[in-house]
Protein backbone atom coordinates (compact mmCIF):
# COMPACT_ATOMS: atom_id res chain seq x y z
CA UNK A 1 0.00 0.00 0.00
CA UNK A 2 1.44 3.35 -1.03
CA UNK A 3 0.05 6.59 0.42
CA UNK A 4 -1.00 9.60 -1.63
CA UNK A 5 2.04 11.58 -0.52
CA UNK A 6 4.43 8.74 -1.28
CA UNK A 7 2.88 8.33 -4.72
CA UNK A 8 3.37 12.02 -5.57
CA UNK A 9 6.95 12.02 -4.26
CA UNK A 10 7.93 8.78 -6.02
CA UNK A 11 6.49 9.96 -9.31
CA UNK A 12 8.40 13.24 -8.91
CA UNK A 13 11.68 11.35 -8.60
CA UNK A 14 10.92 8.97 -11.48
CA UNK A 15 10.04 11.73 -13.93
CA UNK A 16 13.32 13.57 -13.32
CA UNK A 17 15.79 10.70 -13.29
CA UNK A 18 16.61 10.07 -16.96
CA UNK A 19 17.39 13.72 -17.64
CA UNK A 20 20.60 13.42 -15.66
CA UNK A 21 23.22 13.91 -18.37
CA UNK A 22 21.72 11.88 -21.20
CA UNK A 23 18.28 13.22 -22.07
CA UNK A 24 19.05 16.86 -21.26
CA UNK A 25 22.09 16.99 -23.54
CA UNK A 26 20.35 15.14 -26.36
CA UNK A 27 17.24 17.33 -26.12
CA UNK A 28 19.29 20.54 -26.29
CA UNK A 29 21.32 19.24 -29.24
CA UNK A 30 18.15 18.17 -31.03
CA UNK A 31 15.95 21.21 -30.50
CA UNK A 32 18.28 24.12 -29.77
CA UNK A 33 16.87 27.25 -28.15
CA UNK A 34 13.34 25.91 -28.58
CA UNK A 35 13.94 23.01 -26.19
CA UNK A 36 11.55 24.60 -23.69
CA UNK A 37 8.77 24.41 -26.32
CA UNK A 38 9.48 20.71 -26.78
CA UNK A 39 9.32 20.31 -23.01
CA UNK A 40 5.91 22.00 -22.83
CA UNK A 41 4.52 19.76 -25.59
CA UNK A 42 6.07 16.73 -23.90
CA UNK A 43 4.46 17.66 -20.59
CA UNK A 44 1.06 17.78 -22.27
CA UNK A 45 1.59 14.32 -23.75
CA UNK A 46 2.92 13.05 -20.44
CA UNK A 47 -0.20 14.14 -18.56
CA UNK A 48 -2.29 12.06 -20.96
CA UNK A 49 -0.04 9.05 -20.44
CA UNK A 50 -0.19 9.58 -16.67
CA UNK A 51 -3.96 9.23 -16.86
CA UNK A 52 -3.56 5.82 -18.50
CA UNK A 53 -1.25 4.76 -15.66
CA UNK A 54 -3.80 5.99 -13.15
CA UNK A 55 -6.58 4.08 -14.91
CA UNK A 56 -4.59 0.84 -14.94
CA UNK A 57 -3.65 1.21 -11.28
CA UNK A 58 -7.30 1.66 -10.36
CA UNK A 59 -8.40 -1.36 -12.37
CA UNK A 60 -5.83 -3.74 -10.90
CA UNK A 61 -6.67 -2.52 -7.36
CA UNK A 62 -4.71 -4.44 -4.72
CA UNK A 63 -2.56 -6.43 -7.14
CA UNK A 64 0.81 -5.69 -8.65
CA UNK A 65 0.68 -5.46 -12.42
CA UNK A 66 2.65 -8.74 -12.71
CA UNK A 67 0.00 -10.53 -10.65
CA UNK A 68 -2.97 -8.81 -12.28
CA UNK A 69 -2.22 -9.82 -15.88
CA UNK A 70 -2.29 -13.51 -14.91
CA UNK A 71 -1.00 -16.20 -17.24
CA UNK A 72 -1.13 -17.01 -20.91
CA UNK A 73 0.55 -15.75 -24.07
CA UNK A 74 -0.65 -12.16 -23.75
CA UNK A 75 0.27 -12.03 -20.06
CA UNK A 76 3.76 -13.34 -20.79
CA UNK A 77 4.16 -10.73 -23.51
CA UNK A 78 3.29 -8.02 -20.97
CA UNK A 79 5.74 -9.47 -18.44
CA UNK A 80 8.48 -9.60 -21.05
CA UNK A 81 7.96 -5.92 -21.84
CA UNK A 82 8.04 -5.09 -18.12
CA UNK A 83 11.30 -7.03 -17.81
CA UNK A 84 12.86 -5.20 -20.75
CA UNK A 85 11.80 -1.81 -19.38
CA UNK A 86 13.33 -2.66 -16.01
CA UNK A 87 16.61 -3.71 -17.65
CA UNK A 88 16.79 -0.60 -19.85
CA UNK A 89 16.10 1.73 -16.93
CA UNK A 90 18.61 0.07 -14.60
CA UNK A 91 21.28 0.12 -17.31
CA UNK A 92 20.65 3.83 -17.84
CA UNK A 93 21.06 4.46 -14.11
CA UNK A 94 24.32 2.53 -13.84
CA UNK A 95 25.82 4.13 -16.96
CA UNK A 96 24.85 7.73 -16.17
CA UNK A 97 25.94 7.75 -12.50
CA UNK A 98 29.19 5.86 -13.07
CA UNK A 99 30.13 8.00 -16.07
CA UNK A 100 29.52 11.22 -14.15
CA UNK A 101 31.36 9.97 -11.06
CA UNK A 102 34.35 8.90 -13.15
CA UNK A 103 34.45 12.17 -15.12
CA UNK A 104 34.18 14.59 -12.19
CA UNK A 105 35.12 12.82 -8.95
CA UNK A 106 36.89 9.47 -9.27
CA UNK A 107 39.09 9.79 -12.33
CA UNK A 108 41.64 7.27 -11.01
CA UNK A 109 39.07 4.68 -9.96
CA UNK A 110 38.15 1.84 -12.34
CA UNK A 111 34.57 2.28 -13.55
CA UNK A 112 33.67 -1.26 -12.52
CA UNK A 113 34.31 -0.36 -8.86
CA UNK A 114 32.05 2.70 -9.13
CA UNK A 115 29.31 0.64 -10.77
CA UNK A 116 29.57 -2.09 -8.14
CA UNK A 117 29.25 0.55 -5.40
CA UNK A 118 26.00 1.76 -6.99
CA UNK A 119 24.75 -1.84 -7.19
CA UNK A 120 25.53 -2.36 -3.49
CA UNK A 121 23.44 0.69 -2.58
CA UNK A 122 20.55 -0.66 -4.68
CA UNK A 123 20.90 -4.10 -3.10
CA UNK A 124 20.83 -2.59 0.39
CA UNK A 125 17.60 -0.76 -0.47
CA UNK A 126 16.11 -4.02 -1.77
CA UNK A 127 16.86 -5.73 1.54
CA UNK A 128 15.05 -2.98 3.44
CA UNK A 129 11.90 -3.68 1.43
CA UNK A 130 9.61 -1.42 -0.56
CA UNK A 131 7.95 0.17 2.50
CA UNK A 132 11.25 1.14 4.07
CA UNK A 133 12.51 2.48 0.75
CA UNK A 134 9.42 4.63 0.21
CA UNK A 135 9.75 6.09 3.71
CA UNK A 136 13.40 6.93 3.01
CA UNK A 137 12.73 8.85 -0.19
CA UNK A 138 9.78 10.57 1.49
CA UNK A 139 12.19 11.91 4.11
CA UNK A 140 14.64 13.05 1.42
CA UNK A 141 11.99 14.88 -0.63
CA UNK A 142 12.17 18.21 1.29
CA UNK A 143 15.93 18.25 0.72
CA UNK A 144 15.35 17.84 -3.01
CA UNK A 145 12.91 20.75 -3.13
CA UNK A 146 15.16 22.99 -1.00
CA UNK A 147 18.15 22.33 -3.25
CA UNK A 148 16.10 23.04 -6.37
CA UNK A 149 14.86 26.37 -4.97
CA UNK A 150 18.40 27.21 -3.86
CA UNK A 151 19.78 26.39 -7.27
CA UNK A 152 17.14 28.34 -9.17
CA UNK A 153 17.21 31.43 -6.95
CA UNK A 154 21.00 31.77 -6.73
CA UNK A 155 21.84 31.30 -10.41
CA UNK A 156 18.85 33.17 -11.86
CA UNK A 157 20.81 36.42 -12.01
CA UNK A 158 23.45 34.72 -14.17
CA UNK A 159 20.91 34.30 -16.98
CA UNK A 160 21.08 36.60 -20.01
CA UNK A 161 18.11 37.17 -22.29
CA UNK A 162 20.36 37.43 -25.34
CA UNK A 163 21.30 33.77 -24.92
CA UNK A 164 17.77 32.81 -26.01
CA UNK A 165 18.12 34.60 -29.35
CA UNK A 166 17.19 33.72 -32.02
CA UNK A 167 14.00 32.74 -30.24
CA UNK A 168 13.05 29.99 -32.66
CA UNK A 169 16.10 28.61 -34.41
CA UNK A 170 14.61 25.12 -34.84
CA UNK A 171 12.19 23.80 -37.41
CA UNK A 172 8.91 22.11 -36.54
CA UNK A 173 10.38 18.64 -37.10
CA UNK A 174 13.12 19.22 -34.52
CA UNK A 175 10.66 20.62 -31.99
CA UNK A 176 8.36 17.61 -32.38
CA UNK A 177 11.30 15.21 -32.15
CA UNK A 178 12.40 16.99 -28.99
CA UNK A 179 8.91 16.64 -27.54
CA UNK A 180 9.09 12.87 -28.10
CA UNK A 181 12.50 12.78 -26.38
CA UNK A 182 11.03 14.64 -23.41
CA UNK A 183 7.88 12.52 -23.41
CA UNK A 184 9.62 9.15 -23.54
CA UNK A 185 12.17 10.03 -20.85
CA UNK A 186 9.52 11.24 -18.41
CA UNK A 187 6.87 8.56 -18.91
CA UNK A 188 8.97 5.39 -19.11
CA UNK A 189 10.13 5.43 -15.46
CA UNK A 190 6.49 6.01 -14.50
CA UNK A 191 5.79 2.45 -15.68
CA UNK A 192 7.45 1.33 -12.44
CA UNK A 193 4.46 2.76 -10.53
CA UNK A 194 2.34 -0.07 -11.92
CA UNK A 195 4.20 -2.47 -9.64
CA UNK A 196 2.73 -0.85 -6.52
CA UNK A 197 -0.30 -2.30 -4.86
CA UNK A 198 -3.55 -0.43 -4.24
CA UNK A 199 -3.49 3.20 -3.20
CA UNK A 200 -6.33 5.60 -2.49
CA UNK A 201 -4.79 8.32 -4.63
CA UNK A 202 -6.67 10.23 -7.32
CA UNK A 203 -5.59 11.41 -10.75
CA UNK A 204 -4.83 14.86 -9.34
CA UNK A 205 -2.12 13.24 -7.19
CA UNK A 206 -0.78 11.51 -10.27
CA UNK A 207 -0.76 14.76 -12.23
CA UNK A 208 0.83 16.69 -9.35
CA UNK A 209 3.78 14.30 -9.16
CA UNK A 210 4.28 14.47 -12.93
CA UNK A 211 4.01 18.27 -13.06
CA UNK A 212 6.42 18.75 -10.17
CA UNK A 213 9.02 16.51 -11.79
CA UNK A 214 8.63 17.73 -15.38
CA UNK A 215 8.29 21.35 -14.24
CA UNK A 216 11.71 21.25 -12.57
CA UNK A 217 13.18 19.82 -15.78
CA UNK A 218 11.64 22.67 -17.77
CA UNK A 219 13.14 25.25 -15.39
CA UNK A 220 16.55 23.58 -15.65
CA UNK A 221 16.41 23.71 -19.46
CA UNK A 222 15.65 27.43 -19.27
CA UNK A 223 18.55 27.93 -16.86
CA UNK A 224 20.97 26.05 -19.10
CA UNK A 225 20.13 28.11 -22.17
CA UNK A 226 19.94 31.40 -20.26
CA UNK A 227 23.29 30.92 -18.50
CA UNK A 228 25.48 29.17 -21.07
CA UNK A 229 23.90 30.07 -24.39
CA UNK A 230 23.26 27.55 -27.14
CA UNK A 231 26.80 26.99 -28.54
CA UNK A 232 28.27 26.17 -25.11
CA UNK A 233 25.15 24.32 -23.89
CA UNK A 234 25.46 21.90 -26.81
CA UNK A 235 29.03 21.07 -25.77
CA UNK A 236 28.23 20.24 -22.13
CA UNK A 237 27.91 16.56 -21.21
CA UNK A 238 26.30 17.09 -17.79
CA UNK A 239 24.76 20.58 -18.02
CA UNK A 240 22.80 20.13 -14.76
CA UNK A 241 26.06 19.61 -12.90
CA UNK A 242 27.64 22.65 -14.53
CA UNK A 243 24.72 24.76 -13.28
CA UNK A 244 25.41 23.57 -9.75
CA UNK A 245 28.94 24.95 -10.08
CA UNK A 246 27.36 28.37 -10.53
CA UNK A 247 25.54 28.26 -7.19
CA UNK A 248 26.77 31.05 -4.93
CA UNK A 249 25.03 31.63 -1.58
CA UNK A 250 25.28 35.15 -0.14
CA UNK A 251 28.34 35.76 -2.33
CA UNK A 252 30.70 33.79 -0.10
CA UNK A 253 29.49 30.15 0.00
CA UNK A 254 30.79 28.59 -3.20
CA UNK A 255 31.95 25.25 -4.65
CA UNK A 256 29.13 23.27 -3.05
CA UNK A 257 28.23 21.40 -6.23
CA UNK A 258 29.61 18.15 -4.82
CA UNK A 259 26.98 18.24 -2.08
CA UNK A 260 24.15 19.43 -4.32
CA UNK A 261 24.79 16.63 -6.84
CA UNK A 262 23.41 14.13 -4.31
CA UNK A 263 19.87 15.09 -5.36
CA UNK A 264 20.55 14.13 -8.99
CA UNK A 265 21.97 10.80 -7.84
CA UNK A 266 18.95 10.12 -5.60
CA UNK A 267 16.64 10.56 -8.60
CA UNK A 268 18.51 7.80 -10.42
CA UNK A 269 18.75 5.50 -7.42
CA UNK A 270 14.95 5.60 -7.03
CA UNK A 271 14.62 4.36 -10.61
CA UNK A 272 17.35 1.75 -10.10
CA UNK A 273 15.76 0.28 -6.98
CA UNK A 274 12.20 0.20 -8.36
CA UNK A 275 13.41 -1.25 -11.68
CA UNK A 276 15.17 -4.07 -9.81
CA UNK A 277 12.03 -4.73 -7.75
CA UNK A 278 10.01 -4.97 -10.98
CA UNK A 279 12.46 -7.36 -12.67
CA UNK A 280 12.48 -9.58 -9.57
CA UNK A 281 8.67 -9.79 -9.53
CA UNK A 282 8.58 -10.72 -13.21
CA UNK A 283 11.18 -13.45 -12.68
CA UNK A 284 9.31 -14.77 -9.62
CA UNK A 285 6.17 -15.14 -11.74
CA UNK A 286 8.11 -17.37 -14.15
CA UNK A 287 10.58 -19.20 -11.90
CA UNK A 288 9.32 -21.16 -8.91
CA UNK A 289 12.66 -22.43 -7.59
CA UNK A 290 13.39 -20.75 -4.26
CA UNK A 291 17.16 -21.08 -4.61
CA UNK A 292 17.16 -19.07 -7.83
CA UNK A 293 14.89 -16.38 -6.38
CA UNK A 294 17.04 -16.19 -3.24
CA UNK A 295 20.15 -15.31 -5.24
CA UNK A 296 18.44 -13.52 -8.09
CA UNK A 297 19.04 -9.91 -6.96
CA UNK A 298 22.78 -10.48 -6.59
CA UNK A 299 23.06 -12.33 -9.90
CA UNK A 300 21.01 -9.74 -11.75
CA UNK A 301 22.83 -6.70 -10.33
CA UNK A 302 26.25 -8.22 -11.01
CA UNK A 303 25.20 -9.06 -14.56
CA UNK A 304 23.91 -5.52 -15.14
CA UNK A 305 27.16 -4.08 -13.78
CA UNK A 306 29.14 -6.11 -16.31
CA UNK A 307 26.83 -5.08 -19.16
CA UNK A 308 26.90 -1.38 -18.30
CA UNK A 309 30.68 -1.26 -17.90
CA UNK A 310 31.95 -3.51 -20.66
CA UNK A 311 29.26 -2.77 -23.24
CA UNK A 312 28.87 0.97 -22.60
CA UNK A 313 31.30 2.66 -20.19
CA UNK A 314 34.34 1.15 -21.92
CA UNK A 315 32.99 1.99 -25.39
CA UNK A 316 32.14 5.66 -25.78
CA UNK A 317 30.59 5.09 -29.20
CA UNK A 318 28.02 2.78 -27.59
CA UNK A 319 27.15 5.45 -25.01
CA UNK A 320 26.51 7.91 -27.84
CA UNK A 321 24.25 5.38 -29.55
CA UNK A 322 22.46 4.77 -26.25
CA UNK A 323 21.78 8.49 -25.77
CA UNK A 324 20.70 8.95 -29.40
CA UNK A 325 18.37 5.98 -29.82
CA UNK A 326 17.31 4.97 -26.32
CA UNK A 327 14.29 7.27 -26.35
CA UNK A 328 12.93 5.41 -29.39
CA UNK A 329 13.39 2.07 -27.61
CA UNK A 330 11.71 3.35 -24.44
CA UNK A 331 8.86 4.93 -26.38
CA UNK A 332 8.23 1.70 -28.26
CA UNK A 333 8.37 -0.45 -25.13
CA UNK A 334 6.14 1.87 -23.08
CA UNK A 335 3.42 2.37 -25.68
CA UNK A 336 3.41 -1.34 -26.58
CA UNK A 337 3.14 -2.26 -22.90
CA UNK A 338 0.23 0.07 -22.21
CA UNK A 339 -1.56 -1.14 -25.34
CA UNK A 340 -1.22 -4.80 -24.30
CA UNK A 341 -2.30 -4.08 -20.72
CA UNK A 342 -5.42 -2.26 -21.90
CA UNK A 343 -6.16 -5.20 -24.20
CA UNK A 344 -5.74 -7.60 -21.29
CA UNK A 345 -8.05 -5.49 -19.11
CA UNK A 346 -10.71 -5.66 -21.83
CA UNK A 347 -10.31 -9.46 -22.07
CA UNK A 348 -10.50 -9.96 -18.31
CA UNK A 349 -13.64 -7.83 -18.06
CA UNK A 350 -15.49 -9.95 -20.62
Amino acid sequence: MITKRQYVITYYYLVRALFFGAATSYLINTTGNACYLSAIIGIGLGLGFSYLLYYINKVKEEKKIVDYVGRGLLANGIKLLLLLIGVVLLNNVLVSISTMAYAFYLVSTPVIFITLAIAIVIYYALKKGIKGFLRAIEILFPLSIIIFILKFSTVFEAMHLDNFKPWLNSDLKSILKGSLVFFSNTITPGILMLNFQKSDYEYKNNALGYLLGSGTILFVLILIIGIFGMPLARMLRYPEYMILKKVNILNFIENIENFLTIVLIIDNLVVGVLATFLVRDVVKSWVKKEKIIKWWDIIFLLGMCLVSVYLFNNHYANILRLYRYEYILMLGLSLSLIGLILWQIKRLDQ
